[in-house]
């Protein structure tokens, strides 16, 4: 099952998303005031390298509704999509949209090669906005997970 993630355009507080799993594509807006989702996605691309149990999540608050991408294993990784009416920093009374099994290494490296574009362009924001984002991009977590997939910023293996 393929996976792809697009974080673009941050500005003002929001930034646009587009999640593809398998087939399923979902477009989005994504505020920075209950939580920092950028964060939360280089902490589950983490999880998911670490072979780490437990259930991680993105939460992508649109005020007000929301959309959650979590990963869990079952033993297979499995990525799921959940969406709410009413959200905050959590989903509630989320329905699951879509739930698919995923290749671990290939979803994180996804993940990487999205945070990466990424950068670059909150970068360029702050230079003509002065709050783009309201949260610090994650570079510890970014480095820390290109060491736990053994990439490097140049390596062709990681999308760059």
């Amino acid at each position: 099952m393929t996976f792809a993630i697009i974080i673009e355009n941050p500005r003002r507080g929001w930034i646009d998303v587009a999640l593809s799993l398998g087939e399923e594509r979902f477009e989005f807006a994504a505020s920075d005031v209950a939580n920092d989702p950028v964060r939360q996605l280089a902490e589950l691309a983490l999880s998911i390298v670490r072979g780490e149990p437990s259930k991680v999540r993105a939460v992508f608050w649109l005020e007000p509704s929301g959309y959650e991408l979590c990963a869990s294993r079952d033993p297979e990784l499995k990525l799921t999509v959940s969406y709410s009416e009413h959200a905050f920093a959590d989903l509630f009374d989320p329905a699951v949209v879509l739930r698919e099994t995923v290749d671990a290494f290939a979803t994180a490296v996804e993940i990487l090669r999205s945070l990466r574009t990424a950068k670059s362009l909150f970068a360029a924001a702050a230079a003509v906005d002065p709050r783009p984002w309201a949260h610090p991009f994650p570079d510890t977590l970014v480095t820390q997970l290109e060491a736990a997939l053994d990439v490097s910023e140049a390596s062709p293996k990681a999308g760059a």
